[in-house]
């Protein structure tokens, strides 16, 4: 079985097309006002997207991994100080927490998830855990009601990388990132609602928080040339704000509600006893698929098929952050099983809204006759 042209895992140009015309026109808007940083088009997206998440208020900020730094330096904690998190994530979220002038204390997943429980952070905590980063995985947002008791016990901060969580909620209810401290969203443009660059958000329910990060990202003032704090350059693009109203009015309910089709269509079709699927099927409405994962025995000889076929697969990822070279070299060896263990099982198939019905039943025959 052979495709004529390769199934890609993402396709931007594709999504982005009926959407074009009402791009250039803001690019046009924005030729024409001048105005490239901060701004009323900046706002306006800060304002739609606190209403979209039900925050208070929301901070534009220049990517996903910025807005986490601008979290953590709002914190004001003492250099050194020990943040938790996850090990089974993207390198941004402990990366923010270095950059910081902060120490990252890794966590292993809980058996059989994608993320830590309570537990996990409790057996992981130090005398000197100041904070933990709850990191929601592939748009499946997990209820921390029990790790905010915690923390709050503790007197840590509790916050939220949410770059993986645009239009997913808790089980409880409420939009992702909305039950902590704060919480940073990436607007990478693969995400459930991307840019065309690199952008991202800050939300909080926290006047003073808010506040804070205002000033932290446009150099540590809320003056021009009077610095109240220590920042950096960490803005969104009005430009890219510009897109991402238009994007988050016009086309993301449709994105999210053809990324929950073709993951529905995958529960019904996909019948192979060596793999496993990621997420019951009564909570896909609250689970916005940025990606399907999998655990497969026999991985790499299933992303091998696929990949013969022309289909285009990821693994995310393959190597825990406490394994990665930086970090040995700065920690030393360290074991974590759970997560070591997802890194060497999970593959994720496109799910995208770009995605034909033929190309999905190419995607899961393949898959149903793949053999170990």
């Amino acid at each position: 079985m052979q495709t004529k042209e390769t199934i890609r895992f993402f396709d931007y140009p594709k999504l982005l097309a009926p959407y074009k015309d009402y791009l250039m026109g803001e690019l046009d808007k924005s030729l024409s006002d001048g105005i490239y940083v901060n701004g009323p088009s900046v706002s306006r997206f800060e304002q739609e997207f606190a209403e979209y998440t039900g925050a208070k208020y929301a901070v534009g900020v220049s990517s996903g991994t910025d807005g986490l730094l601008a979290i953590l330096m709002s914190l004001d904690l003492p250099k050194g100080s020990d943040v938790l998190v996850p090990s089974y994530t993207f390198i941004a979220s402990s990366e923010a927490i270095l950059v910081a002038g902060l120490n990252p204390i890794f966590v292993d997943n809980e058996p059989g998830s994608f993320h830590p429980s309570v537990k996990e952070f409790k057996e992981a905590w130090t005398e000197n855990t100041k904070a933990v980063m709850f990191v929601h995985l592939f748009g499946e947002t997990k209820s921390i009601k029990e790790l905010n008791n915690f923390c709050k016990s503790r007197g840590a901060f509790l916050f939220e990388d949410a770059a993986e969580s645009f239009g997913s909620y808790y089980p409880e209810g409420g939009h992702s990132g909305t039950h902590s401290l704060a919480s940073s969203f990436s607007f990478f443009p693969a995400k459930t609602l991307g840019c065309l660059g690199d952008g991202g958000i800050v939300i909080t329910n926290s006047e003073e928080t808010y506040n804070k990060i205002k000033m932290i990202r446009a150099h540590g003032s809320k003056k021009r040339y009077y610095h109240e704090t220590i920042g950096g350059n960490l803005r969104l693009d009005a430009l890219q704000a510009r897109f991402l109203t238009v994007l988050l009015n016009g086309a993301s309910d449709e994105w999210l509600k053809r990324r929950q089709k073709n993951a529905q269509y995958y529960f019904d079709n996909i019948k192979n006893p060596r793999v496993t699927l990621p997420y019951p099927t009564d909570t896909i409405d609250n689970h916005s698929w940025y990606l399907y994962t999998l655990i497969v025995e026999g991985r790499d000889e299933l992303q091998k098929s696929l990949s013969d076929v022309g289909v285009e697969t990821f693994v995310y990822w393959p190597i825990p952050l406490h394994k990665q070279p930086i970090y040995q070299k700065i920690f030393g060896d360290q074991s974590l099983p759970e997560c070591e263990k997802r890194c060497k099982e999970v593959l994720h198939i496109p799910v995208s809204p770009h995605l034909t019905e033929n190309e999905l039943k190419m995607i899961t025959t393949c898959i149903n006759e793949f053999k170990k």
